[in-house]
């Protein structure tokens, strides 16, 4: 109902400088489009995944390589010592982190050369040793304490999926940020528009107020002075309307800067301003689940995994290694090729740093953390939850101060036409006649006022809610 009376008697008229329409759909389409800060925030949700995509690396194999040459020259306890002794050596092994048990699997491969040099007996050469030795090993540690069942491993997994989550929930609270101050100054845009419309209206009836009084002075029927009067108000009206035409164009050019789309200046806004919006009550909104919560609670929980981790760290760890050896020696290198012996090893292993302060540090700093954000997680919580609410509340009020100032309109519509009709007739003055229409005209501009503002806390409580970016098809 309020809708028809609202179209019946509130004069809304379209632009005549302006010969294309500017949707805010058009608006938000091209500014995820084409502005640069939803482009970087893009760009921050991908970084995130590239840092998440790079923790695969961590159970990439590593390979190890090298070569050794040792001359080594024995004390010559007798005289059958050897001379000296050359071992040429090359090594090769390959590791890997295992992700599902936290411990590490080495495969390695060693071969030497070892050849000793004549044996020298009273100016005679005994003989020249050649020997190649060839191994092959599998090698196993598995932590028992810190890092069992891969726990550290998992863990910049498990922080970098959580970052993605954050960096997502973070970027689009940002999107929603920049879309409400964008939108925001659309509404103001669509009410100078409207503002300026409307006192162009109030000029026109001006005019015509005062081409009437300028008859009626010509057959006597008013006083020079009404004339005055009436010249008096259509310069006003004429001042009121210049006044609002100008700052409609200055707000056009700011406008047309701030998203770098010229077409705008040639263009008029496609709005409804004074269409009621259907918002959720806040009973239908869990405020945990909101964005700016779910970070909180990533954050938290990855740094509750981080203060275990540094807890058990401290406590040292202690490894079960084993080690299974295939062998192979000979005095030519064809025949070392032939394993023809193995040897295997079980090993308990235990490290401890003895006075680990920036583990005893470490471990007081995230306690520090984790009690500062859930205090700050706390917090937020009770602050969304009064915002909402105080929010909702005013949408709500601004619904009956919306009908009260349309009652307002419809009386000061209804005045003025009877006033109209009175002054023809000579019934009234024109003083009254000019107040009816500046009250008629007054009521509108303070309803056209407080539309804006009724819009734009819609538009806060749907940032606030998680609705924004749905209500406008957006997404990153």
């Amino acid at each position: 109902m309020i809708k028809k009376l609202l179209q019946l008697l509130v004069i809304l008229t379209i632009s005549s400088h302006a010969n294309e329409t500017y949707s805010i759909k058009e608006y938000v389409d091209y500014l995820t489009r084409e502005h640069s800060t939803p482009k970087i925030l893009k760009s921050k949700i991908s970084a995130a995944k590239y840092g998440y995509n790079m923790t695969n690396a961590l159970t990439d194999w590593t390979i190890n390589t090298g070569i050794a040459s040792a001359h080594v020259e024995p004390y010559q306890s007798s005289s059958f010592a050897t001379s000296f002794i050359d071992t040429h050596s090359f090594e090769f092994s390959m590791s890997r982190p295992i992700l599902s048990t936290g411990g590490s699997l080495t495969i390695g491969h060693t071969q030497q050369k070892i050849s000793q040099l004549p044996i020298s007996f009273g100016g005679m050469t005994l003989g020249e040793s050649l020997y190649f030795q060839n191994a092959i090993s599998l090698t196993y540690s598995q932590p028992l304490l810190y890092g069992f069942m891969g726990e550290a491993l998992k863990f910049p997994v498990i922080s970098a999926s959580r970052n993605v989550q954050v960096s997502t929930f973070q970027s689009e609270e940002a999107l929603e940020d920049f879309l409400l101050n964008q939108i925001s100054m659309y509404i103001d845009w669509a009410l100078a528009f409207e503002l300026t419309e409307l006192s162009f209206s109030r000029f026109q009836l001006a005019r015509e107020a005062y081409n009437q009084t300028s008859d009626r002075v010509k057959v006597n029927l008013s006083e020079k002075i009404d004339l005055l009067r009436a010249e008096s108000a259509l310069e006003r009206a004429h001042q009121s309307w210049l006044t609002q035409k100008a700052h409609l164009k200055s707000l056009q050019f700011k406008l047309s800067s701030k998203i770098s789309d010229p077409s705008i200046l040639l263009k008029s806004p496609q709005f409804e301003l004074y269409e009621t919006v259907y918002v959720k009550k806040p009973s239908y909104i869990i405020a945990s689940r909101l964005r700016s919560m779910q970070s909180f609670k990533l954050n938290k929980s990855t740094l509750k995994k981080q203060l275990a981790l540094s807890e058990s760290k401290r406590n040292g760890n202690l490894y079960l290694i084993g080690q299974y050896d295939f062998l192979g020696g000979s005095t030519t290198f064809q025949n070392a090729q032939n394993y023809f012996n193995n040897n295997s090893t079980i090993a308990l292993q235990y490290t401890r740093a003895l006075s680990d302060t920036q583990s005893i540090e470490q471990v007081k700093k995230e306690r520090e953390e984790l009690q500062q954000i859930e205090y700050e997680e706390s917090q937020l919580l009770i602050d969304l939850e009064s915002e909402i609410l105080s929010l909702y509340t005013l949408i709500e009020e601004y619904k009956n101060i919306l009908n009260t100032t349309l009652n307002q309109i419809i009386i000061a519509q209804q005045q003025t036409k009877a006033e109209e009709d009175l002054y023809k007739q000579g019934r009234s003055s024109l003083d009254m006649l000019i107040q009816s229409q500046d009250n008629f005209l007054n009521s509108k501009l303070a309803y056209a006022n407080l539309s804006a503002n009724y819009q734009k806390y819609v538009l806060s409580y749907q940032a606030l809610t998680d609705e924004l970016l749905v209500a406008y098809g957006v997404e990153l």
